[in-house]
């Protein structure tokens, strides 16, 4: 009976008691998290209810300077405000923090500042914001992030561009972006023609291996004979719903035939789109 019980002086008597130790600490340490997060929002709630409506600006102001409430609970509030699209409010409160917040979260309050500016459609004050973040703290991935996508919001793509050389540099692989910011520019240029949009659009999707839907959804539009020479046959599946919509004088049936995807989606659907109405009278 010995063999099946270890003694204290064992040295795994002691790793098992070690694991166990972290377990509970573990446990213990979540559920407290969790309980003391609940109280917080019941506090929150408690607090609410002597409002019949939300407070003002001006009672916002007055409430968070008292300091009946932590700053944890603030940072609840506007996020709930935030979650439940009460942009308005979530500003005001993260605005009034800002003044008179603790000056340790400052940098946090300013970003979720930006990021409710962002959800809220003010993309300006948003990006003001985020390159004030950036001013003092340029190695703030969220930050540029955040102001990558304003830049592309505002069809800023040079901007957005410049913003991936600091992401590089933080150790990010930014090809797929930068891949996609050249098609970008690419598309909306106003000096290149339809001719030079496609050359350019197919090199970079070349140098990629990306932008697949966005290069030939161009592509079958403006030139569908150049599509069909540079088709990718690995993203049939991808494609698919623009190859439903191209016209059946376009469609190049050496390509689709010798696709396996293509051949057996003509079967299942038979004659509801041009592209199988073709396949099936050419069989």
């Amino acid at each position: 009976m010995d063999a099946f019980f270890l003694e204290s002086k064992d040295p795994l008597f002691g790793i098992i008691i070690f694991f166990v130790l972290v377990f509970v600490i573990t446990f213990f340490s979540y559920w407290l998290s969790k309980y003391k997060k609940k109280e917080d929002y019941k506090h929150l709630d408690r607090f609410l209810q002597q409002f019949q409506t939300l407070p003002s600006q001006n009672e916002l102001k007055v409430l968070i300077a008292k300091g009946e409430l932590s700053e944890k609970s603030w940072f609840l509030l506007a996020n709930a405000y935030s979650k439940s699209g009460n942009y308005e409010k979530s500003i005001e409160i993260y605005s009034e923090l800002l003044k008179v917040g603790d000056k340790a979260n400052y940098r946090d309050t300013m970003f979720l500042l930006g990021k409710t500016y962002f959800k809220a459609g003010f993309l300006e004050r948003s990006r003001q914001i985020f390159l004030e973040i950036l001013k003092n703290n340029p190695r703030t991935p969220q930050a540029l992030n955040y102001l990558l996508l304003v830049y592309e919001r505002v069809r800023d793509y040079k901007a957005a561009m410049e913003v991936l050389e600091p992401l590089e540099e933080l150790g990010r692989d930014t090809t797929v972006e930068r891949a996609y910011l050249e098609a970008l520019l690419v598309l909306n240029s106003s000096k290149l023609s339809s001719e030079e949009k496609v050359e350019e659009l197919l090199q970079i999707h070349k140098n990629s291996q990306a932008l697949g839907y966005l290069v030939f959804e161009y592509l079958f539009r403006i030139n569908p004979k150049v599509a069909w020479e540079n088709f990718d046959a690995s993203k049939s599946e991808l494609l698919i719903d623009i190859l439903w919509n191209v016209d059946k004088k376009d469609l190049n049936l050496e390509v689709i035939m010798q696709n396996g995807y293509l051949k057996v989606i003509s079967i299942i659907v038979g004659l509801e789109t041009p592209l199988f109405f073709y396949l099936f009278w050419c069989r």
